[in-house]
């Protein structure tokens, strides 16, 4: 089974490369790329929320898009291809739960009509790129985010709304925030959150786990 890694990251340097490469053998880094979000203040941000989705379309058949700073310590990590292969596409819970929570108070955020669905979390997506419905997802979110980017989450939201395909929630373990510490059998650590690193001892010098 073919499984492709993407690490897009734009504005800074991520932090994980040999970290993922432990687990997975392919791991397509990816920094450079037309800045089609001009100067915005975010734009690195925005290149990232697109990009990472935008090239899971390019994967052959699983592709698996990691933030810059992601850290996984568990071998249940592999899981995310059977459960991929069987739901299309896979995003973490957002530990703000509700998006009206998550648009109002994030960075970039805009208006929700409906806002109390659930929110999901963008430093990792894995999709099933042979999915129809999962296809279509991605594209649709790639065509809003062009015509009216904001942050990640919520323009996933406003994908889901429109097409009516949801992606499977993975459980907070998936992408442990700082909401989540010492939840228990974490996979995947938002290592981003510096009470996450402190309470896991992460060193990003090293891109490991103490």
């Amino acid at each position: 089974m073919n499984v492709e890694v993407i690490l897009a990251e734009f504005n800074r340097s991520p932090r994980n490369v040999d970290n993922l490469k432990k687990y997975f053998n392919t791991v397509k880094f990816i920094s450079s790329a037309s800045n089609i979000f001009k100067d915005h203040p975010r734009w690195g941000w925005r290149m990232n929320d697109y990009w990472k989705v935008n090239l899971l379309l390019k994967c052959k058949e699983i592709g698996i898009s990691f933030d810059g700073d992601m850290i996984i310590v568990s071998d249940k990590v592999k899981d995310i291809v059977p459960l991929v292969k069987k739901f299309g596409i896979c995003l973490p819970a957002n530990p703000r739960y509700l998006v009206g929570t998550d648009a109002s108070i994030g960075a970039d955020g805009g208006a929700v009509d409906i806002g109390t669905g659930y929110a999901v979390n963008c430093g990792i997506i894995a999709a099933d790129v042979n999915n129809p419905r999962a296809r279509e997802l991605i594209v649709r979110f790639c065509e809003l985010m062009l015509d009216k980017p904001e942050r990640g989450p919520l323009v996933w939201w406003r994908a889901i709304w429109e097409t009516g395909i949801v992606p499977y929630l993975l459980p907070p373990q998936w992408c442990v925030c700082e909401e989540n510490i010492g939840i228990g059998k974490e996979i995947v650590l938002h290592a981003g959150h510096e009470k996450v690193r402190q309470y896991y001892n992460i060193s990003f010098d090293s891109g490991t786990v103490r």
